[in-house]
């Protein structure tokens, strides 16, 4: 499956691409911050690029003249209340609207694979990525929990954020679906 947004083209990952995208994102702010990063430390050969059904994951590309560079990622994984979206962007290419421009671009998509909400857990001290949730119409929803951070370490908590795409009243905004 692929997508495009107005300046992004989201591509399934793929094998091939674990080493590239572990090195953008080595001794960088994504490799302390990102809890969701774990899985790219973790998923080995051709497991990394599966996509399966309801949980995708792409790699989040910026098109220019010299092809189409990595810039991110961004995906859903399986949580207890639907799905849980994570995302990230490497140094160099934060603050540009990246992130938001993505998680707007998948909101459709989450809805069209049967999630009736999503959940994004960033980490508490992240105010970037609250702001994009934020943008993207996710709201706050007062909870919390602990996740370990393997880039730090140590146990942090993260802010619970929640979007309905199924039109319902729910501690997120709303997307009709």
């Amino acid at each position: 499956m692929f997508m495009r947004s107005e300046r992004l083209f989201l591509r399934p990952r793929w094998p091939e691409d674990r080493d590239e995208l572990l090195e953008l994102a080595a001794g960088d702010w994504v490799a302390r911050e990102v809890a969701g990063l774990d899985w790219l430390r973790e998923t080995q050969g051709a497991q990394f690029g599966v996509n399966g059904g309801r949980f995708p994951h792409f790699v989040v590309t910026a098109p220019g003249i010299a092809g189409s560079s990595p810039v991110g990622g961004i995906g859903f994984d399986p949580h207890s209340r639907g799905a849980e979206l994570a995302f990230w962007i490497v140094d160099g290419h934060r603050g540009q609207g990246f992130a938001t421009e993505a998680v707007r671009a998948l909101l459709p998509l989450a809805a069209m694979l049967g999630h009736k909400r999503l959940v994004a857990a960033p980490y508490a001290d992240d105010a970037a990525s609250m702001r994009v949730l934020a943008k993207a119409g996710f709201a706050a929803t007062g909870d919390s929990r602990v996740r370990f951070s393997k880039g730090l370490g140590v146990e942090r908590v993260t802010a619970i954020h929640e979007i309905a795409l199924d039109g319902s009243a729910s501690g997120g905004g709303l997307l009709a679906a």
